[in-house]
């Protein structure tokens, strides 16, 4: 199972009430990098990171955009209901 997007977006994320306002979502830094062409698959994905030595604190939000489901074998999958995980992995690293 492979999921893709080719027009993924990262914002900074400035809502500081309880809820959800999409007209706080600002442009991330230039030292921030991340991927406007995103696969999901069983290989590790680094999907946003700082090109910069400094740490950028914040909350970022990072919008898939038009997510697609490919099934490389679809003949070989069963009908039904399937489950998965995604693991997502915050590191402070060089």
């Amino acid at each position: 199972m492979v999921l893709k997007t080719t027009d993924g977006k990262a914002t900074m994320n400035n809502n500081t009430s309880s809820w959800y306002d999409p007209d706080k979502l600002t442009p991330v830094a230039d030292t921030i990098k991340y991927k406007k062409d995103l696969t999901l698959n069983s290989n590790q994905t680094v999907v946003m990171e700082n090109t910069d030595a400094k740490s950028e604190k914040g909350i970022y939000d990072y919008d898939l955009g038009n997510l697609r489901l490919e099934l490389p074998n679809v003949d070989q999958v069963s009908e039904g209901e399937h489950t998965g995980n995604v693991k997502w992995t915050l590191a402070v690293a060089p």
